[in-house]
């Protein structure tokens, strides 16, 4: 490998992420109604927050890069769900 990753096999190992995570018990217990009879859009489902979340799929998404040997321990590539610099700079966001 040269050091750059095709955006398709990252798009892939995204979606695989999303679909691990739809698929796992994190959706029964990161998203669940507080009551049992709950319409799934009304106000008594319950999310945990965005982080432990986050969290989850940044951890599949990591799974599946190691699965696919494009992360390794001793590597320069990292999944980081808090993330916030640009190599040695903070990251800025854009304001209008």
């Amino acid at each position: 490998m040269n050091g750059e990753i095709d955006i398709e096999v990252l798009r892939s190992a995204a979606n695989a992420a999303i679909t691990r995570f739809n698929e796992s018990v994190d959706q029964d217990t990161l998203l669940r109604p507080l009551k049992d009879e709950a319409e799934p859009d009304s106000a008594e489902w319950h999310a945990a927050h965005e982080r432990a979340i986050a969290h989850r799929l940044a951890f599949y998404f990591e799974c599946d890069l190691r699965d696919r040997e494009i992360l390794h321990d001793r590597g320069n590539l990292s999944v980081d769900c808090e993330y916030d610099r640009h190599i040695d700079d903070h990251k800025h966001l854009r304001t209008i």
